[in-house]
């Protein structure tokens, strides 16, 4: 079966023979299935942003290669743009970006570049602000007079509107309160889910990682640190604290009730599998 990411050997140079040259990536190699949800996590400067702007063709690198669906990215450079409508990108910060005179307009750019017909333009921006959970009703508002919220949820909408194959998310929560973290992230698990689509989210909240994705990869100083389940990479904690991370605040509060002798399962990592231990707890259970 054909991979929805493949990576070779990937080296990325910034500055490359002058006094400037830094080595953001290091002969990186590793793969992602069709339909994963992978998080990507890594202290700044580790080479996560880097790395995820090879996989549409905004970074090409200066040694290795990336595939895409069973594609060379840069096997030729006329055909790169077709790669970022099969893996849509949503920035951090991504309501910045936002600039035409509607909502409506402004989740259509994206559909309206891949040449598609109005009328199947319409049905995707439909599509995409029911799954971003927005109301109909902002379509024909100005961006601008959104909330804060809405207009992040507008610009991812934009994104999701492409119908990506891929979807990346760099920091798609950065700056929003804990129930418009939740919310957001809701709806790209809704998305992953209903359209099996392949999403990579990059953040640096082990909260939100952990109970979102199905696997993680850390990347410390431009290489692969570690990668597995969040239940395998979350019960290494001195491992990560060598990257600069933490593990979620769940894990480290049975980390300590361990060391306070308590018989506790120190891989937990969300809320609802603290719970379900501690009620065991009581009725006598490990």
């Amino acid at each position: 079966m054909v991979k929805s990411i493949e990576v070779k050997n990937l080296t990325h140079v910034y500055s490359a023979g002058t006094p400037f040259e830094t080595t953001a990536l290091s002969d990186i190699s590793f793969s992602v299935e069709k339909g994963e949800f992978v998080g990507i996590i890594g202290h700044t400067g580790s080479g996560k942003s880097t790395l995820i702007q090879h996989f549409n063709g905004l970074k090409k690198p200066t040694s290795g290669t990336v595939m895409i669906e069973g594609e060379d990215v840069w096997a030729n450079p006329r055909d790169v743009k077709k790669f970022r409508f099969r893996a849509g990108m949503v920035f951090q910060y991504p309501e910045y970006q936002l600039f035409e005179e509607t909502v409506f307009l402004d989740i259509a750019f994206g559909p309206k570049n891949m040449g598609l017909k109005q009328s199947e333009i319409e049905e995707r921006v439909l599509e995409a602000v029911e799954f971003v959970g927005l109301s109909p009703d902002i379509l024909e508002k100005s961006p601008f007079d959104l909330s804060g919220g809405q207009k992040r949820r507008a610009a991812i909408a934009g994104v999701i509107a492409m119908r990506p194959g891929i979807l990346i998310l760099d920091e798609p929560t950065a700056g929003l309160d804990p129930r418009g973290r939740d919310d957001i992230l809701l709806h790209i698990s809704e998305y992953h889910k209903k359209m099996n689509a392949t999403v990579l989210l990059v953040t640096h909240s082990m909260e939100d990682i952990a109970k979102t994705v199905n696997r993680i990869t850390v990347l410390s100083r431009g290489k692969i640190l570690t990668d597995g389940t969040p239940k395998e990479v979350f019960s290494e904690p001195e491992l990560l604290k060598s990257a600069g991370l933490s593990v979620p605040q769940v894990t480290r509060v049975f980390l300590r009730l361990r060391e306070l002798g308590a018989p506790v399962d120190t891989t937990v990592y969300t809320v609802e599998q603290a719970v379900k231990q501690l009620s065991a707890l009581r009725g006598g259970k490990v």
